[in-house]
């Protein structure tokens, strides 16, 4: 079995869980009744699976990473940030954007603002300075701008880390 199948293996057995979870229900259904009327109790259980699917996920793909960041590269709006928290949470990784932290460079102004006040070359600058720091860190999932990719050394950066 290759690396790659052993992930993915993971998969399965949160089918499994749920399939366990069903079997429950239908071998005991007072006990299962009690326990999702205990909303409480029923959220507590959900949590746990979520957690343990988790941690399953960590532990098989982490060791693969060998700390190194994951950046995630796309258009604007193709769902980098939304994807990037999920798979940070996951992993156990920090998140960061880098439109975001470009933002916090310039006292808050918006990446739009920026373009109107300084241009475009400014920002892309400032896109290498985030990666640059960034590419020194382990253990982070990175959303990058749109426009990193135009930058070559933006790429070399990356490189360090995984790209999809």
């Amino acid at each position: 079995m290759n690396r790659y199948e052993k992930v993915l293996s993971g998969t399965n057995s949160c089918l499994e869980d749920t399939f366990r979870a069903e079997q429950f229900a239908k071998t005991w259904p007072q006990v299962n009744e009690l326990l999702i009327e205990s909303r409480c109790f029923g959220d507590l259980i959900s949590e746990c699976r979520v957690q343990s699917a988790e941690y399953r996920v960590q532990s098989q793909i982490r060791p693969y990473l060998s700390g190194r960041c994951i950046y995630l590269v796309g258009m604007m709006g193709s769902g980098k940030t939304t994807v990037g928290k999920v798979l940070s949470q996951v992993l156990g990784y920090s998140f960061f954007d880098s439109d975001t932290l470009e933002e916090q460079d310039a006292d808050g102004t918006s990446v739009a603002e920026i373009f109107k006040l300084y241009g475009e070359g400014f920002f892309r600058d400032k896109g290498i300075e985030v990666l640059l720091k960034l590419s020194l860190m382990h253990q982070l999932v990175v959303s990058t701008g749109g426009g990193a990719v135009v930058r070559p050394i933006n790429c070399k950066y990356m490189q360090k880390g995984i790209s999809v």
